[in-house]
């Protein structure tokens, strides 16, 4: 019985640590495309720039 405990312990704990290491990957996921975005507007701006002073 006391074999059971403890590797439920250990399969419980295990479990919990990849659920929090997945929710951390998501997190810089998010983080990821967010300065993307932002690099993807500021690019945006860059060219409507030089668009003006093409014209």
């Amino acid at each position: 019985m006391k074999k059971y405990i403890s590797f439920l312990i250990v399969f419980v704990s295990l479990v919990l640590g990849f659920s929090i290491c997945k929710k951390d990957d998501f997190n810089v996921y998010a983080i990821e495309v967010e300065n993307k975005i932002d690099l993807l507007i500021e690019n945006k701006e860059i060219q409507k720039k030089l668009s003006l002073e093409i014209e």
